[in-house]
């Protein structure tokens, strides 16, 4: 999705802004790193999904935003032949990887279309799982302001999508372990966002019996509320990645 229709982040570092909101207010300027050198640089094959959807990028851009990608071409036990099969991603969620490592940009379902922003929240939390698991702090954190442009859009504030905490968060708490950003994200925004009384919700405590890891969360994020902690969404610095330098070329 490009231009008038599409929604997006800019990459690492630059100014951000999505449908009139400041997604970048903290943009702590990134380290420099060396930018990868494409001269003679081979190129790669990436075969994602069950169906061995085909992605071909430069080996020295990969594996300059993703350690793991480093360590699969360039490690003592590297991929001798070119190519890797990546069976357990999806192929449009590894695809907006893929437009982030070239273009520096997010592209998901715009804010413009509200009857939409299941398909948003899907779309975001998919490509953060996938920044995590290839250790990508740059992506996680452009992912991250696009998820609080998200929850500050007025129809999102109205609508309180119920989806945020059912689906996606099964999801994430399967894909994720302690200690993750995302988890914190999602605790911290049903214990200050809200109403209490959805916790009488039978139906959304049965979608989330087998998240345990949740409701522990939650505790503790009702706590801090309960204690006067301020809200911790209202700074995002509260849950971006330290980068130790930028990730993007």
């Amino acid at each position: 999705m490009t231009g008038a229709d599409s929604t997006h982040v800019t990459g690492e570092g630059r100014r951000k802004r999505v449908s009139g909101y400041d997604v970048n207010r903290a943009n702590t300027p990134p380290t420099k790193r060396r930018n990868p050198s494409f001269r003679d640089d081979p190129m790669v094959t990436l075969e994602v999904g069950h169906e061995g959807a085909k992605f071909h990028t430069h080996k020295s851009l990969l594996c300059h935003v993703s350690p793991f990608f480093d360590a699969a071409f360039n490690g003592p036990f590297k991929e001798s032949s070119g190519s890797m099969k990546i069976n357990e991603d999806e192929a449009d969620t590894f695809e907006r990887f893929v437009q982030w490592i070239y273009r520096g940009e997010v592209d998901v379902t715009p804010l413009n279309d509200p009857l939409c922003f299941e398909s948003r929240y899907t779309q975001l939390t998919a490509l953060y799982v996938l920044a995590d698991k290839y250790d990508i702090a740059s992506l996680k954190n452009d992912v991250m302001r696009l998820l609080f442009a998200t929850i500050q859009h007025p129809e999102s504030k109205s609508r309180k999508p119920k989806h945020l905490f059912t689906v996606n968060i099964i999801y994430v708490y399967a894909n994720t372990v302690r200690g993750s950003l995302l988890r914190k994200f999602m605790a911290s925004y049903w214990a200050w966002h809200r109403s209490l009384a959805a916790l009488e919700d039978e139906s959304t405590w049965e979608s989330l019996d087998s998240c345990s890891d949740f409701a522990f969360d939650m505790a503790r994020a009702l706590a801090s509320r309960a204690n006067g902690r301020p809200d911790p969404l209202l700074d995002d610095t509260n849950f971006l990645e330290p980068t130790g330098g930028s990730s993007r070329p």
